[in-house]
């Protein structure tokens, strides 16, 4: 791998960072309510603090948007950046960047500098990732989270055991 491909790869990760971090979220909820996110509700800039706050017309159009970002990332990545090295490398290599740069994605999502490094939860972004590779891959992800819930009692190990089961029918 030449120190041109190499940049490429560096440039790629930081525009599908930069890409991730655009808080949609938070945009609509600033032009369309006048409200800012971060002070209301459970004062995350996501698309749910967007539904219950604001609008539930824009916080769908705003969780949409999110999703779009990992959705393209992938897509994009997949059909454009990578169709020379695919052809020298194998499809494994792009499709392997594909999913690297979809996860930098959400932690753009997760961590966005437009926000002080405060950013959502990053499951829209996910979920445009996982249509975007399978989407099939949305009940299993689905049945997951629910599990983890009426198990766990909790969302955070909802979202963990959907993440992880998705992860797992993705790579069988």
């Amino acid at each position: 791998m030449g120190l041109l491909e190499i940049g490429k790869d560096i440039l790629f990760i930081i525009a599908s960072f930069f890409i991730g971090a655009i808080p949609f979220c938070y945009i609509l909820g600033k032009v369309v309510g006048k409200k800012s996110l971060k002070e209301i509700g459970d004062k995350n800039p996501g698309g749910w603090n967007l539904i219950f706050n604001v609008s539930k017309i824009w916080g769908f159009i705003g969780i949409i948007l999110d999703m779009a970002k990992g959705y393209l990332v992938y897509s994009l990545v997949l059909m454009f950046a990578y169709k020379s090295s695919a052809e020298i490398l194998g499809t494994n290599h792009s499709q392997a960047m594909a999913v690297l740069l979809s996860c930098v994605a959400v932690a753009g999502h997760n961590y966005t500098p437009f926000l002080k490094w405060n950013g959502g939860k990053g499951l829209a972004t996910w979920g445009g990732f996982i249509i975007a590779a399978s989407w099939i891959t949305l009940p299993v992800a689905g049945i997951g989270i629910v599990a983890g819930i009426l198990f766990a009692r909790n969302m955070i190990w909802g979202v963990t055991l959907g993440i992880v089961s998705s992860a797992v029918f993705l790579w069988l």
